[in-house]
């Protein structure tokens, strides 16, 4: 029989520890290659008509489903007005605890489901401390440094003229 391509996509969704070893259980005793031929086939013979919700308790389950069967899926959960995942919980909660053994579970010889891809580690990043942006000063002022009053001394008497000195040397300026 050839391969029909039909759309695939994933869909993730919680369920309780006993549940998955019921569906695991179900899987070997049917001879369903995957967990997702297992949630498919509850899907196609569960009524969801007659769906009532309630329980907690949950792990995360990850399974391959057909665009047809998403469809139908997050069509009957807007209908009762409850998730996917609910949808999904009480479908597999319906499974026999006993099947038959030659069950047509393998669903997925007739779908060409698209090779599982290596998840990407997500890299954290880190928070940047913000910097406030930089305010422009005003070019700055000089301050007039406060002279120290000198006391005044009191008038030198006159000397006779002195003989002229060599004029004074000029001082280098310091740096501040």
């Amino acid at each position: 029989m050839p391969v029909v391509e039909e759309s695939v996509s994933p869909l993730t969704f919680d369920i309780k520890e006993d549940l998955l070893e019921r569906v695991s259980s179900f899987q070997n005793k049917s001879g369903a290659r995957s967990l997702s031929d297992v949630v498919r086939y509850a899907i196609g013979t569960f009524d969801f008509g007659e769906f009532d919700a309630g329980k907690p308790a949950h792990r995360q389950l990850s399974v391959r489903l057909p665009a047809e069967q998403k469809a139908l899926l997050l069509n009957a959960a807007r209908a009762h007005r409850v998730s996917v995942g609910e949808l999904l919980r009480t479908a597999l909660d319906a499974l026999p605890t006993n099947p038959r053994s030659g069950l047509n579970i393998n669903l997925t010889q007739h779908i060409a489901m698209p090779a599982k891809k290596p998840a990407k580690k997500k890299v954290a990043k880190k928070a940047v401390a913000k910097k406030a942006p930089a305010k422009k000063k005003a070019p700055a002022k000089k301050k007039a440094v406060a002279k120290k009053a000198v006391a005044k001394k009191a008038p030198a008497k006159k000397k006779a003229p002195a003989k002229k000195k060599a004029p004074a040397k000029k001082k280098a300026a310091k740096k501040k």
